[in-house]
């Protein structure tokens, strides 16, 4: 009897070693392959959408699909996974778990790396970036460095009206991109607007918030990471039907 119960010991301890072995190449897969986009945790990253929630929803067949073809409509490429790694990959998103629905607020006080610190209410952040907002109202965008510090960023130049500037040329002084480089240049980030069937809109950027309007709605933006920071919604008889603008 004793000895049955040893080995049943044993082998419960052996299935348990495997499962975590199993979830760390898994992960590792993950980190290399769908992280960058979705976030180490799944929850969501600065190119792609949350994964941990939706995969529920589907099978191993239907995730193994979007995983080796991707969805080139929405901008994910495939991925060439191995069948060999396709089922640790497979149980490691299956482990994931949903971060919890809206961002809880907390106030901090932030030392800057020029030395200067700032109190307020922390409003949004992941593992880089966080967006502060204080007394004034003002919202300032912070990235975390080494040492506990944040450094504060903004936009070098805005584009502060629907056509630039009071002006409406539409142009802007920026010297970065040029006929020599345009080629390379590819996407930092991807904001997907939700009940958004197609945009008119020109987005606004002040401070480094980039501002972007649907109808009866606006979204604010760390124009750096694409992190939302706010969303208002107008609902009622006072909606109206089409926005082209960014005000």
């Amino acid at each position: 009897m004793k000895l049955l119960a040893t080995l049943s010991l044993i082998l419960a301890a052996a299935i348990a070693l495997n499962a975590q072995d199993s979830l760390a190449a898994g992960r590792k897969t993950f980190e290399n392959r769908c992280s960058g986009c979705h976030g180490a945790d799944g929850n969501g990253g600065e190119l792609g959408p949350a994964i941990a929630r939706r995969a529920v929803n589907l099978t191993d067949a239907q995730i193994k699909t979007t995983v080796l073809e991707g969805l080139p409509t929405k901008g994910m490429p495939a991925n060439n996974v191995s069948d060999a790694d396709m089922p640790a990959l497979l149980a490691y998103i299956r482990a994931m778990r949903p971060r919890r629905v809206g961002f809880q607020a907390y106030p901090l006080k932030v030392t800057l790396v020029t030395g200067k610190t700032l109190e307020g209410t922390v409003i949004g952040e992941s593992f880089d970036d966080a967006q502060l907002r204080t007394s004034d109202n003002h919202i300032h965008l912070l990235r975390k460095t080494d040492g506990g510090k944040f450094r504060e960023v903004t936009s070098e130049v805005n584009w502060s009206s629907y056509n630039g500037d009071p002006g409406g040329n539409r142009f802007t002084t920026l010297k970065q991109i040029d006929k020599s480089n345009v080629k390379r240049i590819a996407p930092r980030w991807i904001f997907n607007m939700p009940n958004a069937n197609g945009l008119e809109v020109t987005p606004i950027v002040q401070d480094g918030v980039m501002y972007v309007t649907n109808a009866n709605e606006c979204y604010a933006l760390d124009a750096g990471s694409g992190r939302p920071i706010w969303h208002f919604s107008r609902l009622g008889p006072e909606a109206w039907s089409v926005t082209r603008r960014a005000a």
